[in-house]
């Protein structure tokens, strides 16, 4: 069963979205934003109903390394590189909340909370990367028939009803109004 292959494309992707291209200068390593995708990875095809059975996410934190077999198409490498975004503003957005909702002065000691960067914080989470992974998500659980035929077979089933008879002669519904009235 092949896997993922390669593992930096997901890597590059994650650098992309969170701003950390510059090789002289990055916020986190290959291996940190490998960790960040394994869990994301794990999370995501678990989290995501109809990906759990079809996909197998395989994580060593050891080297560090991830695989998701069978491979995946494109739609899931956005949905686990949306999710790892989402999960590292989440860790920022307390980070910031805690650094800013608390305030503390030397001299004539006074400490002071205040709230208001959650309206931000909280727009940022619902409507940054952790909307736009559930939005995919979504997409993939509930109108992807390719990932989730599932859903697409109720719809394209034979309709079955104990009310239900066809007129033989013109097609229509006998049991609606009473009669087709043909």
């Amino acid at each position: 069963m092949p896997c993922i292959t390669d593992i930096y494309d997901y890597v590059w992707t994650l650098r992309v979205l969170i701003n950390d291209l510059d090789p002289t200068d990055e916020k986190y390593s290959d291996e940190d934003l490998i960790k960040i995708l394994g869990v994301a990875a794990k999370q995501a095809i678990s989290m995501c109903g109809a990906l759990a059975s079809k996909y197998e996410v395989i994580v060593d934190f050891s080297l560090p390394t991830f695989d998701i077999c069978p491979e995946p198409p494109s739609q899931i490498q956005s949905l686990v590189v949306l999710k790892a975004a989402c999960l590292m503003d989440t860790i920022d957005m307390k980070d910031s909340a805690i650094s800013a909702g608390i305030k503390a002065v030397c001299g004539p000691i006074s400490m002071q909370t205040s709230g208001s960067n959650a309206a931000a914080f909280n727009n940022l989470i619902d409507k940054g990367f952790c909307g736009s992974y559930k939005d995919l998500c979504d997409k993939i659980e509930f109108r992807d028939p390719l990932v989730n035929a599932t859903n697409v077979a109720a719809i394209l089933g034979p309709f079955r009803s104990n009310t239900y008879e066809c007129c033989h002669s013109c097609g229509h519904n006998k049991a609606y109004n009473g009669g087709c009235g043909c």
